[in-house]
């Protein structure tokens, strides 16, 4: 068995290496695409009887591996890489499989927990989600299920029932273990040693009961830590996780070592990449008073959600850390749905702490009203105003009211054109601009519209008083971009925020008529298109 860096590494990149094992993860996923509830259609290709079984070992030995590389200090990309195959590979047996099996509730806790150690939250919801209360789950794997699912509300109410009922308690636990042991002599009717007639059936039980207390509070204590920012209490959730699994290892209790075991990572995982730990703190720079309030307001109402918000996405964490850096003009090119309106929230929070307004400029008047929503449910907790400007030609004297009083306006280029016809001194307050769908810049009479507001911006004398964030789509590297990027940095020091991190994967799909056969074939492919990866 591999043990050093280097042999996990070795095997890690062995196994996720394409066409590994005579490509099992992709005929996992072909199997999984045509089969319902664990049954092949007429017709459907011959898929070998112990393809399950693969998968599952496969998963399950890669996921380990990767954890025993992640404590060891090994290579963190192979580790994310490691656990999103192992999750699909798990993913795969139970995905239109047999809803009768017994453990595919605990397989569907488990991919799922690796979906997200491989930073793929969305995916994770996304398969742990539905009919969570028919899945057969342990206490300990229904609450890490809610805690994947941000359900923190119910966590609550499921912690304070079990604590409230005793059944954890140490007097509970003592108690029972001393009655058990009464009947159990009663029973053997004899004065031998209680472990030669059966102790541990009784010991067992009460153990695992007390390792879903401990693991309740433990996670209660997280909780808490999340929304308090305490690393303090994040290490005491990790220390009763860490004495639950010594217990578990020396009892063999394997589906709760497997919960604990990755329980300890993803709370690793979260605090690291959580609002308290990512985003600054106090600037020393005069306005750490609002700052540190707004911080933790906007911390604490995105807690407070039904599906609670605490931590950003890979592709979000270079902008959450230049976000208070007021003199840096921001060029965010993200892909769709990675996150570049949370960038665009967290520097609007830094302009309001500041003292100065925002404007949110939008190309097209049906963004410019999704766009008010979703600010004013971020910001309207926090005791901000948030109004529009679009619609018809021209402004009239309420809309030039909105533009000096307002925390934030969202508006059309158009419309923001004609207010400062009428007077350019309405944005003397404004402190941060914000241009959205930054891509749709072009030869259109829309699109050239819009780069020239742009350029009156920049070419006005109070510019340099006035941040820029632009947040577009992925644009294609270059000249050209570099050209864009110093266009709307004026040429200052320093580089664009990209990632071509997704929150989920890319699927390629090509259906092939065969006339001849009078049937269709459908090639997928998965991430990059490459001859290595179709099924």
């Amino acid at each position: 068995m591999a043990s050093t860096i280097e042999e996990i590494e070795q095997s890690i990149s062995e196994a996720i290496a394409p066409g590994f094992r005579n490509r099992l993860l992709e005929r996992g996923l072909a199997r999984s695409m045509i089969w319902v509830d664990g049954e092949l259609p007429e017709g459907a290709p011959m898929f070998a009887e112990k393809l399950s079984y693969d998968l599952l070992s496969y998963g399950y030995s890669l996921l380990s591996l990767a954890i025993r590389l992640r404590d060891l200090g090994g290579n963190e990309d192979l580790c994310r890489t490691a656990f999103e195959k192992s999750a699909t590979a798990i993913t795969d047996v139970i995905h239109n499989g047999n809803p009768e099996d017994l453990e595919k509730g605990f397989h569907k806790v488990l991919a799922s927990s690796a979906f997200h150690l491989g930073r793929y939250s969305a995916k994770a919801f996304s398969l742990i989600q539905s009919n969570l209360e028919n899945q057969n789950l342990s206490l300990i794997e229904e609450l890490f299920s809610l805690l994947m699912l941000r359900q923190f509300d119910q966590i609550e109410v499921m912690v304070l029932q079990w604590k409230a009922s005793g059944e954890g308690s140490d007097e509970s636990l003592s108690e029972r273990l001393e009655t058990e042991i009464d009947q159990l002599n009663q029973i053997t009717n004899t004065d031998d040693e209680p472990e030669e007639y059966g102790i541990s059936s009784i010991e067992i039980p009460i153990v695992q009961q007390a390792i879903t207390d401990n693991y309740f509070s433990s996670i209660f204590e997280f909780l808490f830590a999340l929304e308090t920012g305490s690393q303090d209490l994040l290490d005491k959730a990790i220390s009763r996780i860490d004495i639950s699994l010594t217990i578990c290892g020396e009892l063999n209790l394997l589906p709760q070592w497997w919960v604990l075991r990755i329980t300890k990572h993803l709370l690793k995982d979260l605090w690291d990449s959580s609002f308290h730990k990512v985003i600054p703190g106090p600037q020393n720079d005069g306005h750490d008073t609002d700052w540190n309030l707004l911080r933790w307001l906007f911390i604490t109402s995105l807690y407070k959600r039904n599906k609670a918000e605490i931590d950003l996405w890979p592709s979000q964490l270079e902008g959450a850390k230049r976000a208070v850096k007021d003199d840096d003009d921001l060029v965010v090119s993200l892909p769709t749905s990675a996150g570049k309106t949370r960038i665009a929230e967290l520097c609007i929070l830094r302009c309001l702490a500041i003292g100065k307004l925002v404007l949110f400029i939008t190309p097209l008047r049906a963004l410019s009203a999704q766009t008010e929503y979703s600010l004013r449910k971020t910001f309207s907790p926090l005791g901000k105003t948030i109004s529009s400007l679009y619609g018809s030609m021209g402004t009239s004297d309420f809309e030039q009211d909105v533009l000096r009083t307002q925390d934030i306006v969202v508006g059309t280029p158009e419309k923001l054109d004609f207010a400062l016809r009428n007077d350019p001194t309405l944005i003397d307050d404004v402190g941060l601009v914000i241009l959205d769908e930054g891509h749709m810049i072009g030869l259109s009479e829309r699109e050239i519209n819009y780069e020239v507001q742009i350029q009156r911006l920049l070419n006005r004398q109070d510019s340099n008083e006035r941040r820029i964030v632009c947040l577009s789509a992925i644009l294609p590297s270059g000249d050209q971009f570099e050209d864009f990027v110093g266009w709307l940095r004026q040429d200052k020091e320093g580089d664009a925020i990209q990632s071509d991190w997704r929150p989920t994967d890319l699927r390629f799909g090509e259906i092939v008529w065969q006339g001849l056969s009078q049937t269709a074939r459908v090639d997928f492919t998965i991430g990059e298109v490459s001859e290595d990866n179709k099924i």
